[in-house]
């Protein structure tokens, strides 16, 4: 099997199977996760360097009908995207899988084009046979809440996706994140308790972020009550 990175090929083909349905948004810039063949062995770099996690997004205007709709009224983002990275010389009968090692609960992958579930979602196998092209799958959340999920790279048979001896595979874990957007939450650990009082005192003491509880641009006493009302009203 030969892959190569070629921007006008590689770039078009998701945008065509794509089309084939609604287009959901993409959720941001590209991020393309890298794999190339040394020898025996797979690779894998960052095109861009990720550090923090991927927001995932919930657009509440947008309504897809068809497939897609496994994306009404969830916060998704399809920012990752597999990548060839050169050429890729594999033996006959041989392709490059992807296998769930572990994924944070509530996390969903839906395939790239058919938006069928993939990688352990909805009781599916937790291999996936990429085909080489840029491939952008999409992935869901429906709470607040950091997510993550490893996975392992490799070569094996296409008949039995058993992977191929010999060959060294790579492993990689990416990360999402649905931020807890509560103001009264002023620690920032997605969550409501004592400690945000002692965290918004420190807040009033030094002017920062998360001091202003009524939204009147200031810090003052008056903030301390509002963090009452909010911390007492909670957060969805």
């Amino acid at each position: 099997m030969n892959m190569r990175t070629t921007t006008g090929l590689f770039a078009s083909l998701p945008i065509a199977g794509a089309a084939l349905a609604d287009t959901p948004r993409l959720g941001g810039s590209m991020l393309h996760l890298l794999v190339s063949q040394n020898g025996q062995a797979l690779e894998f770099a960052y095109e861009t360097q990720v550090s923090d996690p991927v927001e995932l997004f919930l657009y509440e205007e947008d309504v897809y009908t068809g497939p897609a709709g496994v994306l009404n009224g969830v916060y998704y983002s399809s920012r990752f995207g597999w990548l060839a990275d050169g050429f890729f010389d594999l033996p006959a009968g041989s392709g490059v899988f992807i296998e769930n090692l572990g994924t944070t609960e509530g996390l969903s992958a839906f395939d790239a084009f058919s938006f069928a579930p993939i990688l352990g979602t909805q009781t599916s196998p937790d291999i996936w046979q990429w085909g080489g092209m840029m491939t952008h799958n999409w992935y869901s959340a429906t709470e607040p809440g950091v997510y993550s999920a490893t996975y392992r790279v490799y070569v094996g048979s296409a008949a039995t996706q058993e992977p191929l001896a010999g060959w060294t595979p790579v492993e990689l874990t990416l990360e999402w994140e649905v931020p807890f957007d509560c103001i009264a939450d002023v620690n920032g650990d997605g969550m409501l308790s004592p400690a945000d009082f002692s965290a918004w005192v420190a807040a009033y003491n030094t002017g920062a972020d998360g001091c202003d509880q009524n939204g009147d641009g200031n810090c003052s006493p008056a903030d301390f009550s509002a963090w009452v009302g909010n911390f007492n009203a909670g957060c969805e």
